[in-house]
Order: C-alpha cells, then structure tokens, then sequence
C-alpha cells in the first residue's frame, strides 16, 4: 500500500509520462495506415492526455483560499472541472459508433506493416507503465511477482487501495484500446479486409462510453 501522498503524485505522473510516450507511435501508425479503429483510439488518448491538463488546473483552482465570492473556497470548482473528459469520453464514444453507419472504409495500403509495428511498440509502452505502476505500489523488484499481480488484478482476484486501482485501471484501458487497434489492424493485414477495422472502431467506441 502506498506510504504517502508524494507517491500517489508518483503514480499519477508516471501515467502523464507514459501517455505522451505512447501517443507518438499511435499517430506515426494512423499515417502509416489509416484506420477509423485507430482513429477512436487516438480520440480516447488525446482525451487522457487533456484530462491531466484539466486535473492540474481544478487542482490548482482548488486549493485558492476562500474570498469574499466563495467563502467556502473553490473546493466545487474541482468536482465541476473534473466532469468534462467524462464528458468527452461518452460524446467521444457515442460519435465512432454512429459513424460507422456512413463512413467509407479505409483501403490497406503498403505501409500496413509499419502500422502495425507502431502499434506493437505502443503496448509495449502500456505493458511497461502497468509493470512500473505495480512496481511502485508493492516495491517488488521480481518480475514474476509483477507479472502475477498484473494478472489477479486484470482478473479481478487482486485489488489494492483504492487509488491504487484507479490508476491501475486507467493503465488496462489504455493497454485495452492498444491491443484493440493491434489485433483488428492484424485482422484487417491478414484477410486484405477493412471488416476488422470497423469492428474495433466499436469496440473503442464503446470503451469510452
């Protein structure tokens, strides 16, 4: 269990850290080979991103002392300010499952390949991040231990604080919507069909909503 406030800062920073490195390789495969699956994923990834923005400024705004407006403080203001990538999440979500109504397939083109190495390389990076976030929290240095933890919790026999699991499930989903984009994206290089691509689009879309 986590010993002090300084580490749950360490979580959270190392979520910020491994958002920015992992976002890099999904746009350089969503202009290898363009897909709407990935194109939802990149939709979900920026929201996480600009959610530690909103985060860092309700923080900030919060901790203001009380005036002669707010004796109270701005302590609402945080609540308030956190509902907008929740917000956008579902209006994310909602918009790539009704566009896959009328929306033209992507055709696969040469660089398919590449695409797919990108996306390999992002989750390796979500791998990296659930391994270190665990690693933090139990301050085990065996691998195997990890490993085996990163399992009972994805299986739901494990759980921890409960900030602890916040954070550990903002990782599984940003491993899920990885592996999503992968597996569909490998589909699509294996049968020459698009088909795939419109069912991971789904799938993400439905991951955040």
């Amino acid at each position: 269990m986590l010993a002090s406030k300084n580490q749950f800062k360490l979580l959270g920073k190392q979520e910020v850290l491994f958002d920015l490195l992992g976002f890099p390789f999904k746009i350089f495969s969503q202009i290898s080979q363009p897909s709407h699956a990935l194109n939802a994923e990149l939709s979900r990834s920026a929201i996480a991103i600009l959610d530690h923005f909103t985060h860092y400024i309700s923080g900030f705004w919060s901790r203001k002392e009380p005036d002669e407006k707010h004796n109270y403080g701005y302590l609402k203001y945080r609540s308030l300010i956190g509902m907008i990538p929740g917000t956008w999440y579902i209006m994310s979500g909602v918009k790539h499952c009704y566009d896959v109504f009328y929306q033209d397939l992507f055709q696969l083109g040469s660089n398919a390949p590449m695409g797919l190495a990108f996306l390999a390389a992002a989750c390796l990076v979500d791998l990296k991040r659930i391994d270190r976030k665990i690693q933090l929290i139990k301050s085990s240095d065996s691998v195997s231990e990890r490993v085996s933890l990163a399992v009972n919790f994805f299986m739901k026999k494990k759980r921890f604080h409960p900030w602890e699991n916040k954070e550990l499930k903002k990782s599984f989903y940003n491993l899920y919507g990885s592996t999503i984009t992968l597996l569909t994206g490998s589909v699509c290089l294996l049968t020459g069909s698009m088909v795939g691509d419109v069912v991971g689009q789904v799938l993400l879309g439905a991951l955040q909503v």
